[in-house]
């Protein structure tokens, strides 16, 4: 049975979409400059992202973008099987790649909330995002597509992280309140405050720096 959604314009709503923030490793980090006319993401910023499979949250929020997309027909999937999409580079994960619109850079920031310049974002970085759904079926086209609200950055792709532990901050970040990640947004995009991200704790930053361990593997072998 579809899942039940509410629709406002082109957002849907899923039951407990809301609650899921996941976590996972960057690649193809597309941050500072929007797609250029004529690529596949024009007008957008992406960033395609590696989800262990295997988390609860992970599998969950693969499952209701999935099963959402089929249930208005879409074709293939939103969040693919890493075990079938290029499993010589994706085995273990799930595959998403999320959008942000052009009207704005998106909203960044560290473990402690404060900004972070999208330049900082590497391909091999462990993020937490917070995920949007768009509807774009229209009559001719069925199926949804995946946007962010924010990204938080929580682990540098480096050989070591003793400096971050509880997670990756900015050192030279301004002392001044952190601004919302959420105002003055399009319907086109998103539409309502997100919950703010949570700062990590210590076993969190251990275990998303496992995940990026053997997501790193995948890519040295890709490369």
């Amino acid at each position: 049975m579809p899942p039940v959604a509410k629709k406002s314009g082109k957002r849907v709503d899923l039951p407990g979409m809301s609650d899921l923030m996941p976590i996972g490793v960057a690649r193809f980090p597309n941050l500072v400059r929007p797609g250029e006319v004529g690529t596949y993401h024009a007008g957008k910023y992406t960033v395609t992202v590696m989800l262990e499979k295997g988390d609860p949250d992970n599998d969950k929020f693969a499952q209701m973008v999935n099963d959402y997309h089929k249930s208005v027909g879409g074709l293939g999937e939103v969040v693919k099987d890493g075990d079938k999409y290029k499993p010589e580079y994706n085995a273990g994960f799930h595959v998403v790649t999320l959008k942000h619109g052009a009207f704005k850079p998106p909203k960044i920031v560290d473990a402690k909330r404060n900004p972070v310049d999208a330049a900082e974002i590497d391909f091999g970085d462990t993020i937490r995002f917070s995920p949007v759904v768009f509807d774009y079926s229209d009559g001719r086209l069925a199926g949804c597509t995946l946007y962010f609200n924010w990204l938080q950055l929580l682990i540098k792709n480096e050989p070591s992280i003793p400096e971050y532990d509880g997670g990756y901050t900015v050192t030279d970040a301004p002392a001044k309140a952190q601004p919302s990640l959420y105002e003055d947004l399009e319907d086109d995009d998103v539409a309502d405050e997100p919950p703010a991200p949570p700062a990590m704790t210590t076993d969190e930053v251990l275990s998303a720096v496992r995940t990026r361990s053997r997501a790193g593997r995948g890519a040295a072998a890709s490369a």
